[in-house]
């Protein structure tokens, strides 16, 4: 040490070369120097964890921040993969609608699954309870009821048909009429599928059981409408109602799937 020889560090000097004996950056001389000084001054020992747990904590704060730079790369490429599925199966539809002149009936029990799933994420993280609440309720009781006026007017087409009586409209015009109930339908159940997705960003509160109602109410009358531009006889409308039975399967499938993941996400949150 003999830069150091017949002088006595002060404290004063020692907190110079803290910085660099910290950082492992000193002489090997000036290094033996601060750890004798320490080890007699209580207020330099003091001061060397102050600084270790300063680095510390800058340390863990930077790491917090490049976690949560992966996580916001990870969530955000999540999100643009959700946003790609639901705009291909959407243009997949388009696509199909057009080349086969409107029949898109086995296109609907495939896509409804993935519908519903997609949307129920891209909705998850707006998502952070599940109270009822009334106008939760009132939504739910009326994507019910129109999905129970879908399957009613379909199983009314076919009664009608068989008994070769269409009440209202001659037969010639049959097929239009129901066409335009069926869109009717189809409207009413976006409307309630928008303000389901509303709420659920706007209030936090889960609207997952609409949103798969009404998602599924949409399949429905979709599909019949797409039998209806192909329909050659009773028999085939009758025997297209099982597609109906298949949606309404998948549909209390997936309804039932995304209702238990979210209350165990919601209670992983929670804890």
């Amino acid at each position: 040490m003999s830069e150091w020889r017949g002088i006595e560090p002060n404290c004063n000097i020692v907190k110079d070369l803290l910085p660099s004996y910290m950082d492992g950056l000193c002489s090997e001389d000036s290094g033996k120097l601060v750890e004798q000084h320490l080890k007699g001054c209580a207020d330099c020992r003091a001061f060397v964890e102050m600084l270790r747990e300063s680095e510390a904590a800058e340390r863990q704060r930077e790491e917090g921040q490049i976690a949560c730079t992966r996580k916001i790369k990870r969530h955000i490429n999540a999100r643009l993969f959700g946003w790609c599925a639901l705009l291909a199966a959407v243009g997949a539809g388009l696509w199909m609608y057009r080349d086969n002149y409107g029949v898109l009936s086995v296109y609907y029990m495939a896509a409804l699954p993935l519908l519903l799933a997609d949307v129920q994420f891209l909705l998850s993280d707006y998502t952070e309870h599940r109270e009822k609440t009334e106008s939760r309720t009132i939504l739910t009781a009326v994507s019910s009821l129109l999905v129970c006026c879908s399957l009613l007017l379909g199983f009314l087409s076919v009664l009608w048909g068989r008994q070769g009586s269409w009440p209202f409209r001659p037969e010639a015009e049959i097929g239009t009429f129901i066409r335009n109930w069926h869109l009717l339908l189809v409207l009413c159940q976006f409307a309630v599928l928008a303000t389901g997705i509303v709420r659920t960003v706007r209030t936090a509160n889960s609207h997952s059981l609409i949103i798969s109602i009404s998602t599924t109410g949409i399949a429905l009358s979709l599909s019949m409408i797409s039998v209806l531009h192909t329909l050659t006889s009773v028999e085939h409308l009758a025997q297209s109602m099982g597609c109906s039975g298949v949606l309404l399967l998948e549909g209390a499938c997936m309804a039932c799937a995304v209702l238990f993941l979210e209350r165990r996400r919601l209670e992983n949150r929670r804890s």
